[in-house]
């Protein structure tokens, strides 16, 4: 199978008269109405269509709508050609709506038949999915500047084709900020760019072409690469023979300074708004909460009611209103207190509006999005230096730590400002640009055991971010982990190796049926277990998982560690491999 090239986007920023948006925004808005008409003529026709191949599919659907000569009398000509902007659509766009609704049925039935066969149920009373209105941007095909081009640009100078309301009129504009992917000798293949409003922007977004490079470099090393809660990453540059020639630590304090402070920021005016924190100090303090304010001032009313239109109130009488009010008001401050109450005030009554500290949230997007691209940087650079043309994570993805402790405590904060998925997406992007690879490989036992072979590992009460292993020895927890990541991956490549899959067998105590082929296979796929079992950390179905159950006799298997490739590279020497991992 061919490798196919990579596609990277640029945004470009569209600066033009106040005419610009008000129709990109239009233009936006009937193609979407025109896509949405297109789902409900394809929908039904899908068990014809669906066969169809991807170049068949938008042909079929044109037959059924559009009238050309070859095709006087379409069967639903009538629906499209009721509306003047549906009539008038230029041809490139009418395509692009075709294959944008073709793409929506067939997720929409995909998804649909999942949910009647169980197999995407997270829970048996799960609602079907929607169909809902489709979330797309119109494409605006350049036809390399010729006719039924909706776009035509001259340096920063550009035309684009939108609708007015009345007609499809060409619309000048300039492009006033670019990436640098059209920029020197490694510059992309422009393609056709889709027309975006971006907080209140016109922006195209410009897809290139980008060629595929094969990097040169040590083919013996990988960098493996931890991605801690207490540090940012940790990498190491693990070889083949278990041997580690350089290691690295990546923090920005910095960063992380600035973006707890937006957060804290964020915190304290969402108490405030819900009716705690600076609400419930105000109470503790004083009686001044409107509502407490508001009991008092009914009694007192009601008390000077009484004295001016009765000659004699007793005491008694006037003491038990203004006891009952007091009792009111105590008990209301004492709501205020507890967080039970929320704020009074109507457009605040238990929720945050839309737009809530919307400043501030983009800020602190914007420093997760520089830590990520930092870090990233870094990562590669390191691994750059090292001659390294593989970066191994942990497969991390929908992993949701659970942590106990309080609600919003600091391990929870740590645990929600962890920005693993977007440091590994920043890096796979970047790194296959650059020519390498990423391989990711299994998280069990990277972090719980030692890298020498002494077993399990002991984090010390208040220094988690330490491992104690067995032998005594105290190290860096995410730099154990390092190696650890890197061993799993040479260990899955040399089991694919015939005469290394016996030592390996030995040393991690695999079975027969554990043991993979030159494909990385295991001759026996584990059984299929019951959900609640998988949930539960049981193997999924053709997946290997050391914690599945074994036959009795049979020693538990264990995790692949640094050690491990020590003993291979004593068993390929003609010493005798210890049995398991544990051999120091």
């Amino acid at each position: 199978m061919a490798r196919q090239d990579i596609i990277r986007s640029d945004e470009w920023l569209l600066s033009g008269n106040d005419d610009l948006r008000r129709f990109a925004e239009a233009t936006s808005d009937v193609y979407r109405a025109y896509v949405l008409r297109l789902c409900h003529l394809v929908q039904p026709h899908w068990p014809t269509i669906g066969k169809l191949s991807a170049a068949e599919q938008p042909l079929a659907v044109e037959r059924l709508f559009n009238r050309t000569k070859a095709n006087p009398a379409p069967k639903y000509a009538r629906i499209f050609e009721a509306r003047p902007e549906f009539a008038k659509l230029p041809s490139y766009l009418r395509r692009a709506g075709i294959r944008a609704a073709i793409g929506q049925v067939s997720s929409f039935l995909t998804r649909y038949d999942g949910w009647q066969s169980r197999e995407t149920r997270r829970h048996n009373d799960d609602r079907p999915p929607r169909f809902g209105i489709p979330n797309v941007w119109p494409v605006f095909y350049t036809a390399n500047g010729g006719a039924g081009a909706m776009a035509q640009f001259q340096g920063d100078a550009c035309r684009l084709k939108l609708w007015n309301g009345k007609d499809w009129v060409w619309v000048s504009a300039v492009v006033v900020r670019r990436g640098r992917r059209h920029q020197g000798e490694a510059a992309g293949v422009p393609q056709s760019p889709t027309l975006r409003i971006s907080e209140g922007r016109v922006v195209l977004t410009q897809p290139f072409e980008m060629p595929r490079y094969c990097r040169l470099g040590d083919r013996e090393v990988v960098c493996s690469v931890d991605l801690g809660i207490h540090k940012r990453a940790t990498a190491a540059i693990v070889g083949s023979d278990g041997s580690v020639r350089g290691r690295a630590f990546f923090a920005r304090t910095q960063h992380d300074d600035r973006r707890d402070t937006a957060a804290q920021a964020i915190r304290t005016k969402a108490r405030a708004t819900m009716g705690g924190g600076a609400k419930r100090k105000a109470v503790r303090s004083s009686n001044t909460d409107p509502a407490v304010e508001a009991i008092m001032a009914r009694a007192w009313k009601e008390v000077l009611h009484l004295a001016e239109t009765e000659i004699e109130v007793s005491a008694e009488r006037l003491g038990a209103i203004l006891g009952k009010a007091k009792r009111e008001a105590v008990a209301e401050a004492k709501r205020l207190r507890s967080g039970s109450a929320v704020s009074v005030r109507p457009d605040r009554a238990g929720r945050l509006l839309e737009g809530f500290c919307k400043g501030l949230y983009r800020r602190l997007h914007g420093l997760n999005l520089a830590i990520a691209r930092e870090t990233a940087q870094g990562i590669m650079a390191f691994a750059e230096k090292h001659g390294a043309t593989i970066i191994v994570f942990e497969r991390l993805k929908r992993f949701r730590p659970k942590v106990g402790g309080p609600k919003g405590g600091t391990m929870k904060q740590r645990f929600h400002a962890w920005l693993h998925r977007m440091l590994v997406k920043q890096v796979e992007a970047s790194w296959t640009e650059r020519g390498g690879k990423v391989v990711y490989v299994t998280p069990w036992g990277t972090s719980a055991w030692a890298y020498d072979g002494s077993g399990k590992v002991v984090r010390p009460v208040g220094e988690h971010d330490r491992a104690v292993f067995g032998s005594g020895k105290i190290y860096d927890a995410d730099l154990n982990a390092a190696y650890n990541i890197g061993a799993k991956f040479w260990v899955a490549q040399l089991a694919k190796v015939a005469p290394l899959r016996a030592h390996l067998a030995m040393i991690l105590g695999w079975d027969d049926a554990s043991i993979p082929d030159q494909n990385g296979v295991a001759a026996q796929a584990p059984p299929q277990l019951p959900s609640a079992q998988r949930k539960k950390g049981g193997a999924e179905p053709g997946k290997s998982n050391p914690r599945t159950r074994r036959g009795p006799g049979t020693a538990p298997r264990t995790p692949a560690t640094l050690s491990t490739l020590w003993q291979l590279a004593k068993g390929l020497q003609g010493e005798t491999p210890t049995r398991g991992a544990q051999a120091a």
